[in-house]
């Protein structure tokens, strides 16, 4: 996967259905267009190991942050359960011959099953 199909990809997501620390993300991430969110997860198998290890970090405190989150907004528990839905990917990410792939695709899963979360 090249950069430039990366940025499609982003450019795709409808940014007005996630909320930030600020407030909506369409008003805070105005360059992106709005459109149909892409499942990044499921094209971790295509990304050279450097992005992946980089998507994965952020994945990984996505599914740490998101385990006992305290508040009344609906983003967390949303984020969590796309977050579930990509679980095989996950999964079968964390057995990379890659060191960090494996380390953090296994730390999500992990964060991912925790009971009560």
């Amino acid at each position: 996967m090249t950069a430039g199909e990366l940025y499609k990809m982003i450019d795709e997501i409808d940014w007005s259905q996630y909320e930030t620390a600020y407030g909506n993300a369409a008003q805070d991430i105005p360059h992106f267009q709005a459109g149909k969110t892409p499942s990044v997860p499921g094209s971790l198998r295509e990304l050279d190991d450097e992005l992946k290890v980089e998507l994965l970090d952020i994945f990984q405190g996505f599914a740490v942050c998101t385990e006992r989150f305290s508040s009344d907004a609906s983003w967390p528990l949303q984020l969590r359960e796309k977050l579930k839905a990509d679980l095989p990917v996950f999964t079968a990410v964390s057995g990379s011959k890659n060191e960090d792939t494996a380390y953090f695709a296994g730390s999500i899963v992990d964060s991912l099953r925790q009971k009560g979360a």
